[in-house]
């Protein structure tokens, strides 16, 4: 991946990617926004992991490399499972799994 922001979610919020872990969103404490927090909470923590994994699909399908070995200059089947790892991996943080 291109893009790597190690946000994270704490269940109140987002932290930064920097050694103090800075608050850059927080969400309400109230119990009546738990279920909010929840679901959007891990969205945005792990947005900057999948806009990287979006980028990367992007860029091999804008250079022919839809399929593994499709063009002169094709992506091998190691860089395409391991784009599709990281895509997961990055789907996984968002659903907060």
């Amino acid at each position: 991946m291109t893009i790597k922001s190690e946000l994270s979610y704490d269940g109140f919020g987002i932290n930064g990617p920097d050694k103090y872990r800075t608050r850059i969103a927080s969400f309400s404490r109230n119990e009546e926004y738990r279920a909010e927090r929840e679901k959007y909470g891990p969205m945005f923590a792990a947005s900057p992991d999948l806009l990287a994994a979006l980028l990367d699909f992007v860029t091999m399908t804008e250079n022919g490399n839809v399929v593994p070995g499709n063009s002169a200059n094709a992506t091998t089947m190691g860089q395409w499972r391991s784009t599709i790892r990281e895509a997961r991996a990055a789907i996984s943080k968002a659903k907060g799994a």
